[in-house]
């Protein structure tokens, strides 16, 4: 089995710049975050520590062409961690999802300092859960996994503090074997929340690969949180997001499986006239279904979404300059500049 990795470590915006070749196109949204109701909850009464967890997605969930119906997390790894293969059994961990650039804990250890041996002393009940629920019919089920109140044990080791906390969620989709990241409130403040040992990681590393976060085949989303860049050349020196998310961000991650044609019928997607006074049109040639249409400004904060009338869009109330048209299909997204006079 080839190693597959999928490293999440805490991650506003909208619009995100994508490669061409990468194997997954990006999209970053903003919208409430809500703790999931009434879900499974697979941690235990007491605070623990990177416990040993099974959690089943429900469905087949690709990734690089593996089919994927379990996740694990492993003692071994700490962070928030997800494997496709079961911690006991022999050779290697192929890691899924990874998080937070940090070793999480429960946030009910007392904050007692102390060798690391000596934790599992201070451990009290449980601030701190890891569940998930399953939602939808078959072929369109969604698979979400919460990871709630989580503290970070560098914090409690270095700075002798127990203040910061996350909560996260990813949501699989069996539809497009697509994913979502959603981040909820955090609060980040002690310089031990991103391990220090990750030199300049001031940030989420959001990052998928064949193999790890430094080999070739995969991605790794770089930069300005608001506007990450897809990177998918890991010669460069990556730190992953320069700075902590904005409760309500929605990461999504859409694997790219076009054909030469079809990517070249949706690059071929244009606007008209542009630049544009009152209303724009597209020019869709090869009669792709168009789903939705998003604006943004040239900052990437959304406008405006159109699910409807697509033949005449109407701009009349926003103001001169440079926009982002992104534009939906059954076949992928693609994204155009409009001028506005």
């Amino acid at each position: 089995m080839k190693r597959i990795y999928l490293t999440l470590i805490l991650c506003f915006g909208v619009l995100c710049l994508q490669s061409q070749n990468a194997p997954y196109n990006l999209e970053v949204d903003n919208e409430p975050y809500n703790d999931l109701v009434n879900p499974t909850v697979i941690t235990s009464s007491q605070a623990w520590m990177a416990p040993n967890l099974n959690i089943p997605i429900g469905f087949d969930f690709n990734m690089f062409g593996e089919d994927i119906n379990t996740f694990y997390t492993s003692e071994d790894i700490g962070s928030v961690t997800f494997l496709i293969n079961n911690p006991n059994d022999q050779g290697d961990q192929n890691i899924v999802l990874a998080g937070y650039g940090s070793f999480v804990v429960d946030r009910g250890y007392t904050g007692d300092t102390g060798p690391p041996d000596s934790l599992i002393e201070n451990l009290n009940n449980s601030q701190s859960t890891i569940s998930f629920t399953h939602e939808g019919q078959t072929g369109s089920q969604i698979c979400k996994i919460e990871w709630k109140n989580l503290g970070f044990l560098l914090e409690i080791l270095f700075n002798e503090t127990n203040n910061d906390y996350a909560n996260a969620q990813v949501w699989l989709y069996e539809s497009d074997n697509s994913f979502e990241v959603r981040f909820g409130d955090s609060s980040t403040n002690s310089p031990f929340t991103y391990s220090p040992s990750s030199d300049g990681l001031t940030g989420p590393i959001v990052a998928a690969s064949f193999e790890d976060v430094s080999e070739e085949g995969g991605i790794i989303l770089s930069g300005n949180p608001d506007s990450p860049n897809i990177v998918t050349d890991f010669e460069s020196n990556i730190t992953g997001l320069n700075g902590h998310p904005q409760e309500g961000l929605v990461l999504r991650l859409t694997p790219n499986n076009l054909t030469s044609e079809e990517f070249k019928n949706l690059q071929n997607i244009s606007l008209y006239p542009n630049p544009a006074v009152d209303y724009f049109s597209l020019a869709n040639t090869a009669n792709l279904q168009i789903q939705k249409v998003k604006i943004f400004d040239s900052a990437g904060k959304k406008i405006s979404k159109i699910e409807h009338n697509f033949d005449k869009i109407n701009i009349q109330n926003l103001n001169s300059g440079l926009y982002f048209i992104q534009i939906e299909t059954e076949k992928g997204k693609t994204v155009k500049q409009l001028l506005k006079k």
